[in-house]
């Protein structure tokens, strides 16, 4: 049973008439019921009742109707799968990302990467450093946004990105949001929302370590997936969250970021895109240089 046998039988099937269906297949007729004949011998059933002037479906190709139709579209995303990859092109392109990390420019990257290439769906995921590098290496993301200090990179290649300081979030109307910069023991009374423990292990080490340096022991209060998320809690005073300073370009109503004086060089962290040499394609290389060019865009407004 050949495919093309199967695209003549549905078009007859749906027209119930040859020469609608042989117009529609752009064919002569004789050749199409030539093939509706090839198929019937081949299943041993018939499965069109042939009158003078309408055709209609037996028992069994009413059957066949059915398993045909989805059959046949099957074929087409097959094919033109096959076709994507003979040229390269991903049907989607996995992103996995930490937080905090290029808040302003992935979204940008992301819009315009639609427009150049619409047919290639942009699946994303927050993931730890470490969790995204196995992932690239089992081959099941494309691209990694990932802070290279924590993890090794063995085998990848790497491109940083960002390279930004840890800043307060605070709530606009509370006295110390309406300053340039706060000491981190300022910080003592106030909860704060942070982004998973399981996805940065090591920055909550290192912030516990830190405040407790500075008198006080954190009240991390709340634990938050997506960055809106934790500035809608922080602007309803909630809290105070920790996020770059990269995050200072999103200005979301409510919402002071603050520099800590006080905190620590070892969390100026860089930030690189990370892929799989050998796994590169024209999506994946568009989508890496569109995140090159908006971090570098946020760099320039930032210190313009």
């Amino acid at each position: 049973m050949e495919l093309r046998h199967l695209r003549h039988f549905v078009a007859v099937a749906e027209e119930l008439h040859f020469g609608r269906a042989a117009a529609r297949l752009g064919m002569a007729q004789p050749p199409l019921s030539q093939s509706l004949m090839r198929l019937e011998a081949n299943l041993g059933v018939a499965l069109l009742d042939r009158k003078q002037y309408h055709v209609t479906l037996t028992p069994a190709g009413q059957a066949l109707l059915k398993e045909a139709r989805p059959l046949l579209a099957q074929a087409a995303l097959t094919e033109k799968a096959v076709h994507r990859a003979a040229a390269g092109v991903l049907p989607h392109l996995r992103l996995a990302f930490v937080p905090m990390s290029m808040m302003r420019a992935l979204p940008q990257a992301i819009q315009r990467f639609r427009r150049s290439w619409p047919g290639v769906q942009v699946q994303l995921a927050e993931r730890s450093s470490r969790n995204t590098v196995e992932n690239l290496r089992n081959g099941n993301i494309d691209l990694g946004i990932v802070v290279p200090s924590l993890v090794d990179t063995a085998g990848l290649e790497l491109r940083i990105v960002e390279r930004a300081r840890v800043v307060a979030a605070i709530p606009s109307r509370w006295p110390l949001g309406k300053r340039e910069s706060v000491r981190l023991a300022e910080l003592a009374d106030s909860s704060f929302v942070l982004f998973p423990q399981q996805m940065m292990n090591d920055f909550y080490t290192a912030f516990e370590t830190t405040c407790r340096r500075a008198g006080f022991t954190p009240d991390i209060s709340q634990q938050v997936n997506q960055a809106y998320t934790m500035f809608n809690l922080v602007a309803n005073g909630l809290g105070v969250g920790l996020v770059q300073e990269t995050a200072r370009g999103m200005q979301v109503e409510g919402v002071s970021l603050v520099d800590i004086e006080d905190m620590p060089d070892s969390f100026i962290t860089e930030v690189a895109l990370a892929w799989m040499p050998n796994a590169i394609s024209p999506p994946l290389h568009s989508m890496i240089g569109l995140l090159q060019q908006m971090s570098h865009t946020d760099a320039d407004e930032k210190h313009g």
